[in-house]
């Protein structure tokens, strides 16, 4: 089984730490940084080069958005990330982030769903 561990959006091969959620405000740039992980035995899945790595959100009129994953580095491709535009964080509706792991070798397909991953700022008023 597959899942999930959301990361700092600045993390590095060398330097990374878990989070519970990823803050953001709409209308803003926002990078997704993921690592997959064996949910059975805790220990990091190691993809291959060709494998496809897709994240799926929500927008406000419930329409999946696909965007393929980008390893975070060559050398270890456990580690994922995504970039949404500030078009894209506007219409971010849900708070679910939905990872699809496609294999190369045998064309098997892994779903993994992460609950409550973003947490909407929304910023007002004169600071």
């Amino acid at each position: 089984m597959i899942s999930i561990k959301v990361l700092n959006s600045q993390a590095t091969l060398n330097y990374f730490f878990e989070v519970d959620a990823i803050d953001y405000v709409p209308g803003e740039d926002l990078r997704i940084v993921f690592r997959i992980f064996n949910s059975q035995t805790d220990t990091r899945m190691v993809l291959e080069a060709a494998d496809v790595v897709t994240a799926t959100f929500l927008d406000s009129t419930s329409t999946e958005v696909d965007i393929i994953a980008t390893a975070l580095d060559a050398g270890d491709l456990s580690m994922y990330y995504v970039d949404l535009t500030p078009a894209q964080t506007t219409e971010l509706s849900i708070t679910n982030l939905q990872v699809t792991v496609v294999t190369d070798a045998d064309s098997k397909t892994y779903k993994t769903i992460k609950y409550n991953v973003f947490a909407k700022k929304i910023i007002s008023g004169d600071c």
